[in-house]
């Protein structure tokens, strides 16, 4: 019998801070040498991969690190590349993979030793992943860093780069052989570019026998410190040279499935046209407020795995848009009560099912989930304490709001087609040119060629405002049930029905009292009498087969990817988290950047 999938444990290290050592207690090692970890950065991987000279001049470079340990191997290489490279529109990949992450509090600690580093370690802590297994991409404007937690074999099988450079940092061959084995060497060569160097402190003949089977020419060098000495090498190809192109992109739609794209690959220098018939964020993107609610499962599927991936990059995206600072976005807490008998049963049982960190997820009893919520409820539930909520139009504007990008609005886009290598857009008033188009106008691109034979399907759904004279007390966390309560400042947001049929847009008494009947199964207490609601939103929401969005290459009807042509479609009501990861996977893959299997 196969098992059922769960999540890649995520063990939190040990450490013991000495002085200038940080010691691993489990691995009986250290994470750097106490005779200066930053100077043995320098010397071992800087210096033993002929860094920064080899990334002057180059407008993409890539480094790959077996072992993120502390993050001072990256915040090292990133200070380097930023004092050393001019260049606007250079890029450093930086890959790395951890099977036990640290925790924020003890990186905090661990860099109280090094205030030369203090403003990238400020960055790194402010976009820290959540504690989810599997690749998070987290860019620091020139600077990417690709970090994998999880099993480090498995995550780079699930990635294609050309990587210039190995930090090889595992702890000691002695201590952990997973870090060094023939499978990872294998994938080591798989993912080198053909005059790839690598560097590691280790100088153990097993460590050279398994580089040079890679393809790399070794040699032994003085090591740091008193390590008398270390491995570094190179393989002899030469590299195949390519022009980068500055793509000419037309995005359609300014939702936010259309303006994280515009916005994602404008920050790779793209120059982007982004159209909308009306405004930024006029369909279901416009809604006063929005869950950051990730999907979850009976087991840890790849949909579930993919979804909390983005729910982590969701959260980091509003902190790098300043969100949180700005008000257009609150971190409160969320609980996921359960809706039935049979959901209680899953939920309850959400750690043991989904493997997931107690930081990230996990179900809390009732007498606990009423102190967090604020609000009287009969049961326990399920604790995000991550959990937020945001203004999806302030949300939307902020990613369209962008030097590169040149906002269309009221301008219709009536078709598309193929023109020459790249496409035409016809307007309602004439026609631009574009070397890629990337579909986000939800139904709408239903009315083009190349997009009718994709399968949307749309429903509305309405949202409703308790005011706040009618609630018995304000809740203080967001209520996820059958549907959802956030408080707002003008009142209690409660939604959203579903409606397959009427496709009005006109509000409805009916879909108000079926919110509030519907709040009031689930925390009766909550609200005083039976107020008549008259305000809320209305709005289409569209959804692809099997409730997983249409993302990546368009699909002709011939069943054959249209080249150039990109699809963020069918995000129904998760769009906040889905739609700027499937923005991310869309750019990377315009630019051929390092990026997973799995996002293809």
């Amino acid at each position: 019998m196969i098992p059922s999938p769960k999540a890649t444990p995520l063990p939190t290290p040990v450490i013991e801070l000495n002085g200038t050592s940080v010691r691993a207690v489990e691995a009986e090692d250290v994470y750097f040498s106490a005779e200066g970890g930053l100077e043995e950065t320098q010397h071992v991987f800087l210096s033993g991969n002929y860094l920064p000279q080899r990334w002057i001049g180059r407008l993409r470079f890539t480094v790959c690190e077996i072992g993120f340990g502390t993050g001072l191997n990256f915040l090292a290489t990133w200070k380097a590349f930023e004092e050393s490279v001019i260049e606007p529109d250079a890029r450093l990949f930086y890959i790395s993979v951890e099977r036990a992450p640290l925790n924020e509090s003890q990186l905090a600690q661990i860099y109280l030793q090094f205030p030369e580093l203090a403003p990238y370690a400020a960055h790194l802590a402010a976009r820290y992943p959540l504690r989810v297994p599997g690749w998070h991409r987290i860019a620091f404007d020139r600077v990417v860093l690709w970090l994998g937690f999880g099993d480090g074999l498995e995550l780079l099988k699930d990635f294609r780069a050309e990587v210039d450079a190995w930090y090889l940092d595992g702890f000691a061959p002695a201590k952990n052989t997973e870090a060094w084995s023939a499978p990872l060497f294998d994938e080591i060569a798989r993912l080198s570019a053909a005059d790839a160097s690598f560097a590691t402190f280790s100088a153990a003949a097993e460590v050279k026998h398994q580089a040079q089977r890679a393809g790399f020419r070794v040699e032994k060098t003085p090591g740091f410190g008193k390590k008398r000495d270390m491995l570094r090498g190179e393989r002899t190809g030469e590299r195949e040279r390519f022009a980068l192109i500055v793509p000419q992109v037309a995005v359609i739609g300014a939702g936010i499935a259309g303006s994280s794209a515009a916005h994602a690959l404008a920050e790779r220098g793209a120059q982007v046209s982004l159209f909308d018939a009306e405004t930024p964020a006029y369909g279901a993107s416009g809604n006063p407020a929005a869950v950051l609610y990730p999907k979850l499962g009976k087991h840890y599927s790849p949909y579930v795995a993919e979804s909390f991936l983005a729910y982590s990059h969701a959260l980091r995206e509003i902190v790098r848009l300043g969100g949180y600072r700005f008000g257009w976005a609150q971190k409160c807490g969320m609980v996921k009560y359960p809706k039935s008998e049979m959901e209680r049963s899953r939920l309850y049982a959400i750690a043991e099912n989904l493997g997931l960190d107690e930081s990230v997820v996990s179900w809390k009893p009732f007498e606990e989930i009423s102190r967090l919520l604020g609000v009287h409820v009969a049961d326990g539930g399920v604790w995000f304490p991550h959990g937020s909520w945001l203004k999806p139009r302030e949300y939307t504007r902020a990613y369209a709001d962008h030097g590169r990008v040149r906002l269309n609005e009221g301008v219709r886009v009536d078709d598309v087609e193929p023109y020459g290598e790249g496409f035409l857009i016809r307007l309602a008033q004439g026609a631009c040119a574009a070397t890629h188009v990337v579909f986000a106008n939800a139904a709408a691109c239903l009315s083009y060629s190349m997009c009718e034979h994709l399968p949307l399907r749309i429903s509305t759904g309405q949202v409703s405002i308790v005011p706040p004279d009618a609630l018995s007390s304000r809740p203080k966390a967001i209520f996820c049930h059958k549907g959802y309560a956030i408080m707002l400042e003008e009142g209690l947001l409660i939604g959203a029905t579903y409606d397959h049929q009427n496709f009005s847009l006109n509000l409805s008494a009916q879909n108000h009292a079926q919110n509030l009947a519907t709040l009031m199964h689930y925390a009766p207490e909550l609200v005083k009498g039976k107020p008549k609601l008259n305000r809320g939103r209305i709005s289409y929401r569209v959804s692809a087969p099997d409730k997983i969005p249409l993302v990546g290459s368009l699909i002709g009807g011939d069943g054959a990817a249209v080249a150039g042509a990109y699809t963020s479609l069918g995000h129904a009501s998760r769009g906040m988290i889905s739609a700027p990861y499937a923005a991310e996977k869309i750019a990377a893959a315009i630019y051929n950047e390092p990026r997973p299997l799995s996002w293809e």
